[in-house]
């Protein structure tokens, strides 16, 4: 028997070959590992193909995407993985967002979080080997195949959150909305129509997000930039003390913050994802609930000066403790460690390192009921030696944040944000580093969620 988010999810009618019966599709029901299967190579074929008539010939005269047969089992039989130190924001940034959509891909087919991470993995195993002629990336492996998954499985989330807003028969401006946030889920419902439209069921999480526009100065000893433009995103989604919602499934809770500027050398700000991939709930009397467990992070932050990246597990815990009938705190906290990298990619500068990255994290947000809503985080990153390229070297990051958001009338609203980061960084034969960044922020904020 289907319970009643499932239901709802049922989209489109399928033939069932076993009862000889018309019946509705639940996700998961129909699932395909052949979809994805296909999918990832063909991607792979895809980015491969733009690459050779994009970039023929890159800037060290080496034609990275002419591969072959023999270039994928020369890199699979040898095996000689290395650390590679292209730019930044390539290797941080952009190839998350692929294994995100590798990660998209599989789920978007049906198949559960973990059987879709290991699509993941080895979609970014058959990209290393097999897209470029350079030497397997392992650094490339880890943001990929492990970061893609947390940060593909909110983007996946949140596009059916939008999709199962619609009902049984989302309209059009919800699948439009639904592919933006996820292009493999936008894409296979469309080309494989009612076995792939069943909706991923929520059951009915707890959520909060924000959306702002507007202005914002970065700002350093000797130096103030000018005003750029600013677009902030934030989802805080299956927040605790809903009363029936479990934890039972990876990113159950999860937390997904974005910033970009419009700033050509850092468009994108900050991408941090915070995500429960396993744990328990707990309270304290009637006013207090929790859940505590294993978290998944990935976080990328490029502050004008410098960039800070990481890829880790945590241990750690989220709250909600209402102070009044009108007022309520949320929290969590974890701290862990991982594969990250920090430094200086600017220009033909590039002193960036990776290492073994040891990370703790806290965010807090006080809730005045409707009138405003107070905020407060601190992100700390030591980027060490260990397995790095770097044998003497380390970089310590941190990011503190604080805001206000004043409701204006309905879901609109003004927020106010300060950004302060703060790098110290250390290599054998070079003197110390240390930088600083400051931001204000100034936005018109849209409100939305369930609580």
């Amino acid at each position: 028997m289907l319970t009643a988010p499932e239901a709802a999810c049922a989209l489109g009618p399928v033939f069932d070959e076993n009862t000889g019966m018309t019946a509705r599709p639940v996700y998961g029901k129909y699932k395909s590992y052949v979809i994805p299967a296909l999918e990832l190579p063909v991607l792979v074929a895809l980015l491969n193909g733009i690459g050779r008539v994009a970039v023929p010939v890159d800037s060290g005269g080496e034609r990275s995407y002419e591969t072959d047969l023999n270039t994928f089992w020369d890199h699979v039989e040898d095996g000689d993985w290395e650390i590679d130190d292209n730019r930044f924001d390539t290797n941080q940034l952009g190839h998350p967002y692929m294994g995100s959509t590798f990660q998209g891909f599989a789920r978007s087919s049906g198949l559960g979080f973990w059987e879709s991470f290991i699509y993941t993995f080895a979609g970014s195993f058959f990209w290393e080997t097999a897209g470029e002629t350079a030497r397997p990336s392992i650094n490339d492996q880890v943001v990929t195949g492990i970061a893609g998954n947390f940060m593909g499985e909110p983007l996946f989330r949140m596009a059916n959150l939008v999709l199962e807003g619609g009902g049984s028969k989302p309209g059009l401006w919800r699948e439009l909305g639904a592919g933006v946030l996820s292009p493999p889920t936008g894409l296979n419902r469309l080309v494989f129509g009612d076995r792939l439209k069943p909706v991923f069921p929520s059951r009915n999480p707890a959520f909060f997000w924000r959306f702002g526009v507007g202005e914002s100065i970065n700002s350093h000893p000797g130096t103030v930039t000018h005003a750029m433009p600013a677009v902030d995103f934030a989802m805080y989604y299956g927040l605790p003390g809903h009363e029936g919602y479990g934890y039972d499934r990876p990113f159950d809770y999860f937390s997904f913050r974005f910033t970009a500027l419009g700033h050509a050398k850092n468009a994108i700000e900050n991408i941090m994802v915070n995500g429960l991939l396993a744990g328990e709930k707990y309270e304290y009397g009637s006013n207090f609930q929790g859940v505590w467990g294993l978290y998944g992070n990935y976080d990328y932050f490029a502050p004008h000066l410098f960039k800070v990246s990481s890829t880790a597990l945590s241990l750690g815990t989220t709250a909600l403790w209402r102070l009044t009938s009108l007022t309520a705190l949320h929290g969590s906290v974890t701290g862990g460690a991982g594969y990250g990298a920090a430094g200086i990619d600017e220009g033909e500068t590039r002193t960036y390192r990776y290492g073994t990255t040891f990370q703790a994290q806290a965010d807090l947000r006080l809730d005045l009921g409707e009138l405003a809503q107070l905020e407060a985080g601190l992100n700390e990153y030591y980027v060490s030696s260990i397995g790095g390229t770097d044998p003497k070297g380390s970089e310590l990051v941190g990011r503190f944040k604080a805001g206000i958001t004043v409701r204006i009338s309905g879901r609109h609203a003004l927020g106010l944000r300060y950004v302060s980061n703060l790098r110290a960084a250390e290599s054998q034969g070079s003197p110390d580093s240390h930088q600083s960044v400051e931001t204000f922020s100034i936005l018109y904020t849209w409100l939305g969620g369930s609580i």
